[in-house]
């Protein structure tokens, strides 16, 4: 498994407000188990990121554990066996 962490960082001079980021992680080639957010919540179904508030200056984190997943379309392999 691996641990990502996604961070929102507030560059402005006033309060990120709602602030929602959809379909946050979507990286090819890895299964999100868990999803923890550090500040707001996060909706598995649409992968959406919510963040009521953020302060400026201030960042919110989102905590993702994955693994590698397969491929979508694996190769086969078949061992074929003859006897003379």
């Amino acid at each position: 498994t691996v641990t990502i962490t996604l961070t929102v960082t507030n560059r402005g001079l006033g309060a990120a407000l709602d602030v929602e980021i959809p379909r946050a992680f979507r990286e090819p080639g890895f299964a999100v188990l868990r999803a923890s957010p550090l500040e707001g919540s996060y909706d598995a179904a649409t992968q959406t990121w919510r963040i009521p508030r953020i302060e400026p200056a201030a960042r919110a984190r989102l905590l993702l554990t994955a693994v590698v997943a397969p491929p979508a379309s694996a190769p086969s392999s078949t061992t074929t066996t003859t006897q003379p």
